[in-house]
């Protein structure tokens, strides 16, 4: 067929560096950042400013006009702002969940809407258990000194100190995959939790 576009596998995505608090927001690991690498998709960021409310562009669109679609094993989530709704679809799909995904930006089939099309394979269960524990994790204590933060902070004893803004991040969850009923039946899971943490800024 005439259809245009690239598939990546969990193997490949997951030996590429991902950054938590992308584009100057404080946010999870996402997905769908990997799409940018794609031929044909362009990192464009509109509307609300966050990056997870965004599809990116695809042969030179844009976001905001609601002309992408992402899909997960095969189901839309559908831009509610397409049809009214001024809420976003919150596209941070797990990670550690994601089997494979791919972009489609020419040829679409008529199954499938939207200009670009970004579709998320999530991974199943098999006989053998599998399970896995993660947490990223940035803290304060870790952090380098920024350019605009060395401003002296008043203390309560009414000295100043120079004290870096308070910033934590913490993104963790559980994988587990295997059998129900040996051959026919299987079970995966992913549970993630994403906080955030930070003190006053100037």
């Amino acid at each position: 067929d005439a259809t245009l576009g690239a598939t990546m596998d969990n193997e490949m995505y997951s030996n590429l560096p991902l950054q938590m608090s992308a584009n100057g927001n404080a946010d999870q690991r996402r997905a769908t950042d990997f799409a940018i690498l794609m031929p044909g998709v362009s990192n464009v960021y509109t509307g609300t400013g966050n990056s997870t409310s965004a599809t990116t562009g695809v042969n030179g669109s844009g976001p905001a006009g609601g002309v992408q679609e992402v899909y997960t094993d095969g189901v839309d989530l559908p831009e509610g702002d397409g049809i009214g709704d001024p809420r976003f679809t919150w596209t941070a799909i797990g990670v550690d969940a994601v089997n494979q995904f791919q972009v489609e930006t020419a040829g679409i089939s008529a199954q499938f809407a939207g200009q670009g099309v970004q579709n998320y394979a999530i991974k199943s269960g098999g006989n053998a258990i599998h399970g896995s524990l993660y947490e990223y994790n940035r803290n304060t204590l870790f952090d380098a000194w920024a350019f605009t933060s060395k401003s002296p902070t008043l203390r309560p004893d009414g000295t100043f100190k120079t004290v870096k803004p308070r910033e934590i991040q913490n993104e963790f969850g559980l994988v587990i995959s295997g059998p129900i009923i040996k051959n026919k039946l299987f079970l995966f899971g992913n549970y993630g939790q994403y906080r955030y943490q930070h003190g006053a800024t100037i």
